[in-house]
């Protein structure tokens, strides 16, 4: 019984985990897709992408 609440535990941390890299990864994509889309004269927001990307 006990080996089977630290085997759900851990799936839980596991989902949690690899849902957040998914989250991360798609929102990254979005960041890339938008700067690209932006004129290029417009240099604080490719500052601040920059920025917060690297």
């Amino acid at each position: 019984m006990c080996l089977g609440w630290i085997m759900l535990l851990y799936n839980r941390n596991k989902y949690k985990e690899d849902k957040k890299e998914v989250e991360d990864k798609m929102l990254h994509e979005i960041q890339l897709k938008r700067a690209s889309m932006l004129p290029l004269y417009n240099d604080n927001y490719r500052k601040r992408f920059n920025r917060n990307n690297k």
